[in-house]
């Protein structure tokens, strides 16, 4: 959910110089960085634009890619118990077209909760002069649009927030309270306190919030367009909700009393909200992306498997579908459910252990459900939802982690390779990538690909020695990192899938690297050596 609370798609199976200097440039405002052009370049690569100067961490970008944010001079809090990756920096803006970057606040967090930008890339939101003890800062939102624009400030000691999926509203935990209204400036009005989370309904007319289990853990439907309209209740002690993509389903599980431990299962009409009851001792639920069907897991304890159950969305024709169930996912479209079953642990050598289960598959709406794959590790849908590639895992004579490919309509799946480390589908779903014939413990690995729509998915070789790989949206290109032999840095080069040229763009770079256009033509990676740190935009990729 796109959401701020504070507390890609690659499947991982294994622990996965020209002579010159620098034009310098006025300091923008704020000061404490330059922005100008990196002249000087390193003996390979060096084919990015300095748009930022400084020591850069937890690098973001906007899904229009026009704008990415940045923590300067970041560093841990000097407070006992916080998350070791915890760090507080100043939070910069930078436009990748050109421009001022512009500082936008103090003491801004890397941790989830610090920063969100809207679905439409309008909004930034932020909390600054972040108090690690509490959890929560003061609520800034900047419209990037205009970064010149003064920041609204919406809050003081906020702990979670969320705007709606339009970018009209948004909805705040300010000390306890809930608060929500108009973007940019209000007016925030009110809605209850002792607030935990909450959500909107896509059209953000409507609010769905849950209150902290000391006041009773109640889930309520709060009307935005009807200022009359109290909040309704629908029940108490709630554990978790869902509501479905559409906003015309909501389901929940919920518990007698504060000491229950067990929770119950509901589901309702967003409109009607009369619950149904449809199960008890539920672990965890999920309803499919099209809102039609719901699957949970039943058990004892919340860390073990369980049996895992199948309903329509309103509860009709459930039944069990799978024993010791670990995970389960439902493709894109909601015509499949795969999950794995007879989860268990198998000991290799020393203390590493495989955890595996055997994968079955779903076909929906008949709810048919067949064997695909004993000792599973992982599995993934492609983002269309018709092919699905899972690991596998061989014990003997030697143990090895395999790479699987169930092609759509196909009933039975192809193996592509032995010892994979990890792999994704292409955004299209037109490839499959994985890294295999791995050395140095999986840091450089042979980058292999296949189309999944051929009717022989035969791999092919892209490039070698990669450590991490990042996917265009178009699936145009390939960024992919070489991992240095000491320490966290690494080399990224970019590879045309279609002419298959090749470019080393950087050296010395952190991760992650973040392609800004759809077809992958320009990036944004930070450099982490001390005499050319600073953000970068790349744009002479092949």
């Amino acid at each position: 959910m796109n959401r701020l609370f504070v507390a890609g798609c690659v499947v991982v199976l294994a622990a996965c110089q020209g002579k010159g200097g620098e034009k310098k440039a006025p300091e923008p405002s704020g000061g404490g960085v330059r922005m100008g052009v990196q002249k000087e370049r390193p003996k390979i690569g060096g084919l990015g634009e300095k748009r930022l100067a400084g020591a850069g961490t937890d690098l973001r970008a906007t899904a229009d890619g026009k704008i990415v944010t940045v923590l300067l001079d970041a560093e841990k809090p000097r407070l006992e118990g916080v998350p070791q990756p915890m760090r507080l920096g100043v939070l910069w803006a930078v436009p990748t077209a050109g421009g001022e970057p512009v500082k936008l606040g103090n003491g801004v967090t890397n941790m989830p909760g610090g920063q969100l930008f809207s679905k439409d890339s309008r909004w930034a939101f932020f909390l600054a002069g972040y108090n690690a003890a509490q959890q929560s800062g003061e609520l800034m939102a900047q419209d990037l649009q205009d970064l010149k624009t003064e920041r609204q400030r919406l809050g003081g000691a906020v702990t979670y927030v969320v705007p709606s999926d339009d970018s009209k509203r948004v909805a705040f935990v300010d000390d306890g309270v809930l608060k929500a209204g108009p973007l940019p400036a209000g007016p925030f009005k009110p809605i209850s306190g002792e607030v935990a989370t909450a959500d909107f309904a896509p059209q953000s007319g409507m609010l769905y919030f849950r209150r902290r289990v000391s006041a009773g853990g109640g889930l309520f439907q709060a009307s935005l367009d009807d200022d009359k309209r109290p909040p309704k209740k629908l029940t108490d002690q709630v554990g978790d909700y869902e509501l479905s993509k559409d906003g015309g389903r909501l389901a929940w599980t919920a518990r007698e009393t504060a000491s229950t431990p067990r929770f119950e299962l509901f589901t309702a009409d967003a409109t009607a909200l009369k619950p149904q009851k449809l199960a008890d001792s539920v672990l965890r639920f999920q309803l499919s992306p099209d809102g039609k069907w719901i699957v949970w897991v039943q058990g004892d304890t919340p860390t073990e498997p369980g049996e895992l159950w199948l309903a329509a969305a309103d509860g009709a024709g459930a039944k069990k579908i799978g024993e010791r169930v670990n995970d389960y996912a439902f493709a894109a479209d909601s015509t499949r459910l795969a999950f794995r079953q007879k989860f268990h642990p198998v000991s290799l050598v020393g203390e590493q252990v495989e955890r595996v289960g055997e994968l079955m598959l779903v076909s929906l709406p008949d709810g048919a459900v067949t064997s695909v794959q004993k000792n599973c590790a992982n599995f993934v849908f492609s983002p269309d939802g018709k092919h699905l590639a899972f690991g596998g895992s061989v014990f003997k004579p030697a143990f090895s982690r395999d790479l699987y490919l169930l092609k759509a309509g196909a009933k039975d799946p192809v193996k592509l390779k032995e010892w994979i480390y990890e792999y994704a589908f292409a955004p299209g779903s037109d490839r499959l990538f994985f890294r295999a014939d791995c050395t140095r413990e999986g840091r450089a690995c042979l980058l292999y690909s296949v189309d999944p729509t051929a009717a022989e998915a035969k791999p092919s070789q892209e490039a070698d020695s990669v450590y991490n790989f990042r996917l265009s949206h178009e699936g145009a290109r390939v960024a992919f990192t070489y991992a240095h032999t000491q320490g966290d840095l690494y080399d990224v080069s970019v590879l045309n899938l279609k002419t298959k040229e090749r470019k080393t763009i950087e050296q010395d770079v952190k991760l992650p690297i973040l392609f800004l256009e759809k077809d992958g033509s320009r990036l944004a990676y930070l450099v982490a050596d001390k005499a050319r740190a600073g953000v970068y935009v790349g744009s002479q990729v092949p």
